[in-house]
């Protein structure tokens, strides 16, 4: 089956409490993605260079965050980042809901940075009990996990990009992405999402076909469109860049070789950890010269993930982590992306190494203006690389 087509139901002739919210929240994104729209063209908008130069932060997606992060936003001023990134990222799927939700945090990140590129991410696993409809196109259509996955994944199915439902899938939440007024988006795990694909070639042409309409659709806007995802694809799609982990510590053998713990005597819990050389020249070496490299702190897994190392370490450790981590990165032809905060509950509170990241409730978050990292932000984002002697 492909993805179905059709208005949204009523009943009697007049709209059910179900139909009158979603309509709602149509309404509402419209009018706040006018705003965002408004705001990110390309006579006010960073340039690519100007925007990987300023560097990047990332903001968790409202979905993970469930709280009011107003004042965490407001900082974004002082930091003056090129890229807000990942805010929009709907792991096992988008909702009408969440849509509407992202499109007010966009609004709030455009008022305070109206010259950065925000990001937004396609997803690569979808819930295998998704169905929902989305507006598109003037129409609501529907989409259905039968119809556009294949391989099962747990409770979730990888997205099967060989089937033309898939492709249409990306295209609808690449234009919502783009009517808020992002203009870089994110193609997650796109290796693996071919790899699990039943057609592998047909499922690449797939991906072609998304990047080449999306560039369409936001020419017609006479607005620029950059795209990022993983190394397998970057020559193919043309990518601006890589959107990486970090793998500070990661315990498999394929990663040991990018372990970098830093010993620390005298500070806080005595060792911190900071972005390898090894990962930036291993990643460089398969890109096309074009394409630049931004490392990002992943979380997948508690026990090691890029998440868990940042979040064990104590204050002081944590800051010399970021700091390091940026100017590694920047000598070497790379960015790394701080979190501006992190998912709740990722990481089990008894790893945590600073009370800041534990709540109220008792459950995990990091948060890096309660946690006092606005300083360090605000220092070393922007750091050039000391000339060599």
């Amino acid at each position: 089956m492909t993805a179905r087509s059709g208005r949204l139901a009523t009943r009697s002739g007049s709209a059910t409490g179900s139909t009158r919210r979603v309509l709602s929240m149509i309404l509402a994104w419209l009018s706040l993605a006018g705003v965002a729209a408004a705001m990110q063209t390309s006579d006010t908008a960073y340039d690519w260079p100007e925007a990987l130069e300023k560097g990047a932060l990332d903001l968790s997606s409202d979905r993970w965050s469930g709280r009011d992060r107003g004042a965490l936003i407001a900082h974004l001023a002082e930091l003056d980042p090129g890229i807000v990134n990942r805010f929009a990222f709907f792991f096992g799927g988008a909702s009408e809901q969440d849509l509407a939700a992202t499109a007010a945090v966009a609004a709030k990140v455009h008022q305070a940075v109206p010259r950065a590129i925000m990001g937004a991410t396609l997803p690569e696993l979808i819930r295998a009990d998704y169905a929902v409809a989305l507006t598109c196109g003037g129409k609501a259509t529907s989409f259905v996990a039968g119809d556009i996955t294949g391989q099962a994944s747990g409770d979730y199915r990888w997205l099967d990009m060989s089937r033309p439902a898939a492709a249409a899938y990306y295209e609808c939440l690449g234009e919502r992405y783009l009517g808020m007024g992002f203009s870089l988006i994110h193609f997650e795990n796109s290796g693996t999402v071919i790899r699990n694909s039943a057609n592998h070639a047909q499922a690449l042409a797939a991906y072609v076909q998304v990047a080449a309409e999306l560039r369409r659709r936001a020419g017609e806007q006479g607005r620029p469109l950059y795209l990022s995802g993983d190394f397998t694809t970057a020559a193919a799609l043309k990518l601006e860049a890589v959107y990486e982990p970090s793998r500070f510590y990661h315990m498999e053998p394929g990663y040991k070789r990018y372990q970098n713990r830093v010993p620390r005597p005298g500070h806080g819990n005595g060792y911190s950890y900071v972005l390898s050389l090894a990962i930036i020249e291993d990643q460089k070496a398969k890109l096309p010269a074009t394409t630049a490299v931004l490392f990002y702190v992943d979380n997948w897994n508690d026990k090691e993930d890029d998440l868990r190392r940042m979040m064990e370490l104590d204050a002081d450790n944590r800051r010399f982590m970021i700091a390091q981590s940026l100017v590694v990165a920047r000598q070497h032809g790379a960015l790394f992306v701080p979190s501006l905060d992190h998912c709740v509950g990722c990481v089990a509170p008894r790893l945590v190494g600073d009370p800041c990241e534990i709540l109220l409730d008792g459950r995990s978050q990091y948060d890096a203006l309660t946690c006092g990292d606005i300083h360090t932000l605000r220092q070393n984002l922007h750091a050039k690389p000391a000339p060599e002697r």
